[in-house]
């Protein structure tokens, strides 16, 4: 099992410095909440409790709630029970709100264990291929739209609109239109 830990973590490390170029939030959010499990099975576990705060926080700052991305729910479940054994209730809440606050770069760089990621500029996340017509639908579900009020905006029809947040959810590999909306917003940089 130990090995198996080991083994997790090297592969979340190789992810996340692919995810730097842009830092895919959500990509982030799933490999620390990963990593958080590894590590408490390493018995890191204030650093574990750091990722899964990171992690909450990216997953709040996404629109994205835990228990609806598969069977992290369940593995998250387990690790805050399992650190919160390890740490006590108080310690425990410490570290995950140490990592809530913490800025995406220094999760990052306690996650890979490199403080150079400190210094490296982050860069706006590269935009998947969006028509114009696309990232206008878009920006309007950023607004909070419904599919008949983008159509009414954009004088198109409620299928047509409904086609095109069907397309864009397809591209940008999203499940709902939060996402999306968290998407167009983190096209922003990072704080």
């Amino acid at each position: 099992m130990a090995r198996d830990a080991e083994q997790a973590v090297a592969v979340l490390r190789e992810s996340l410095r692919a995810a730097l170029p842009g830092h895919d939030r959500l990509l982030v959010a799933r490999c620390l909440e990963t990593m958080a499990r590894a590590r408490a099975r390493q018995c890191h576990s204030q650093e574990a409790a750091e990722h899964l705060g990171a992690a909450r926080s990216l997953w709040r700052w996404t629109g994205t709630v835990i228990s609806g991305v598969g069977q992290l729910g369940v593995h998250h479940l387990a690790c805050e029970r399992e650190l919160r054994t390890a740490l006590g209730d108080a310690a425990f809440e410490a570290h995950v709100r140490r990592g809530e606050t913490s800025t995406v770069q220094k999760s990052l760089a306690l996650a890979l264990l490199d403080d150079r990621v400190l210094a490296e500029p982050v860069q706006k996340a590269v935009r998947p291929l969006l028509t114009a017509r696309e990232q206008q639908v878009a920006d309007l579900l950023r607004e909070g739209l419904s599919d008949k009020q983008i159509a009414a905006r954009l004088v198109i029809s409620p299928r047509t609109a409904q086609g095109h947040v069907q397309r864009i959810l397809l591209k940008l590999g999203l499940t709902r239109r939060a996402q999306v909306a968290a998407w167009v917003h983190d096209q922003a940089p990072y704080p």
